[in-house]
């Protein structure tokens, strides 16, 4: 999974990829950003001082 934010990379983590449901965490700083990952939209998310982010990304067929 890759993170963006104004376009720029500023993020790269692997994750196992199974069909399993998994839980994998980033830690931001505050800004808007942009999730993605191969085979699924950009998922966009705001990340704000002292709050916990969440976002759902679909199983893509092949990671």
């Amino acid at each position: 999974m890759e993170v963006y934010q104004n376009g720029n990379l500023v993020r790269r983590q692997t994750f196992r990829s199974d069909k399993d449901h998994q839980q994998y965490e980033f830690e931001l700083a505050p800004g808007n950003y942009d999730i993605k990952g191969p085979g699924i939209a950009p998922i966009p998310v705001r990340v704000k001082s002292g709050e916990y982010v969440t976002a759902d990304l679909p199983i893509p067929l092949c990671l």
